[in-house]
């Protein structure tokens, strides 16, 4: 719907900036597979979703610039922030062939994976319970010397 309501607008789409992002927290071990799945519809499958609903528009245009926001974190596995690592890294891989596979027409893809400044994502993450075995204490009292 928002796509058609641009194109009913502008009449055209010539830039999609991704910059869909929420933070997850825990250990790896012991965050639930239904909080990764959700993770990963925002940070990877939602903003790939917005892209094949663009590509069509774009490559009718002969043209367009699609930006996503990744993270620093795509290129290593952050830890107790497994799944975030995980998915920004994906978009970057999906983002690196899409490139390859929309030049032809056209059309610009890139990532900007920034470091770490301030912004409010650390509030919106999702802080996941632990299991009874309560790992990440014990992980992070004997890391840290607690």
């Amino acid at each position: 719907a928002c796509i058609a309501q641009i194109l009913g607008e502008a009449g055209r789409i010539d830039v999609l900036i991704n910059n869909a992002g929420v933070g997850i927290t825990g250990p790896v071990e012991e965050i639930e597979m239904a909080a990764v799945r959700e993770h990963f519809q925002v940070n990877c499958f939602g903003p790939l979703y917005t892209i094949q609903n663009v590509l069509p528009v774009m490559r009718e245009q002969k043209d367009g610039l699609i930006v996503n926001i990744t993270s620093i974190a795509a290129d290593m596995g952050l830890p107790f922030r497994g799944p975030y690592s995980a998915a920004k890294g994906a978009l970057e891989r999906m983002t690196e062939a899409l490139r390859m596979e929309t030049q032809a027409f056209g059309i610009r893809i890139c990532n900007v994976a920034p470091g770490d400044f301030v912004s409010d994502i650390a509030a919106r993450r999702h802080l996941k319970s632990l299991l009874p075995s309560r790992i990440f204490e014990k992980l992070l009292m004997n890391h840290y010397k607690l």
